[in-house]
């Protein structure tokens, strides 16, 4: 009796090790890159609102790995809170290149088009993030804008 319950408990085991085989291994294929983790420091950084700091990581990351597309796109937040908007202008459009389907990076190359009224650039941009997030926060007071002002 003791030997069939042994049994049963060590297959048990082997079941539960087998199901954490899965997630296990392709948590461990997913190892953040040193690029990764300068942009994590920076995500860091940016919400503690020290956007230079913030953007030191983020340019390390890049310097790292030029086609991290969350730097880029960090990079430009950053620019855009220090109201540097041509420069999180091309920050985004490098992002964008990268990753032309993000609606992220399509809604904040808007907004910097926006801020320097180029207004004629913004509305594509915010027309796809309305075609694919119609609820998203702010998109038609640009759109609204943008419509009025015609």
């Amino acid at each position: 009796m003791k030997r069939a319950r042994l049994r049963d408990i060590i297959a048990v085991l082997f079941m539960i090790a087998a199901f954490l085989e899965g997630p296990a291994s392709s948590a461990w294929a997913q190892v953040p890159t040193e690029s990764d983790v300068y942009v994590d420091r920076g995500i860091i950084a940016y919400d503690a609102k020290r956007y230079s700091e913030a953007l030191q990581a983020f340019q390390e990351a890049l310097r790292l790995n030029p086609d991290n597309v969350n730097a880029r796109y960090y990079t430009g937040l950053s620019y855009m809170a220090m109201e540097q908007y041509p420069a999180a202008q091309a920050a985004f459009e490098r992002a964008r290149e990268m990753a032309p389907g993000d609606l992220d990076v399509a809604f904040q190359l808007g907004v910097a088009y926006f801020t320097q009224q180029q207004f004629d650039k913004a509305e594509p941009l915010f027309r796809q993030v309305y075609a694919g997030q119609p609820k998203r926060p702010n998109v038609g007071y640009y759109l609204g804008f943008i419509e009025f002002r015609r």
